[in-house]
């Protein structure tokens, strides 16, 4: 469905390496840090805003490096499954730290 052209490390991982374990968890963790006392509307909003972003930088590279190579896959599948990936985290990330607070 997606294709990165160039990879670091190509010939151990088939997936983008610097943004799947580099960029995307750093920027979970500042989602997380930033909405950690707001309410859930707040966090539904910014979670729509760092999404977009990362959407918009994913399309760039998309279309003008070659970077990145779209078969079957399309801006939209990457702007869900980001959407949906952060607020797990971040639903994770709350269960974690409710649990540790009473222990």
């Amino acid at each position: 469905m997606l294709e990165y052209p160039v990879r670091f490390l190509s010939n151990y991982f088939s997936s983008s390496l610097l943004y799947e374990y580099l960029l995307f968890p750093v920027v979970c963790i500042y989602f997380y840090q930033t909405t950690y006392r707001s309410r859930y509307l707040n966090i539904v909003l910014q979670c729509i805003l760092y999404t977009t972003v990362l959407t918009i930088i994913e399309i760039f590279f998309e279309r003008y490096t070659e970077l990145i190579k779209y078969h079957t896959w399309t801006w939209i599948y990457t702007f869900i499954s980001t959407f949906l990936l952060m607020m797990f985290i971040r639903f994770l990330m709350h269960l974690i730290n409710r649990k540790e607070r009473y222990n």
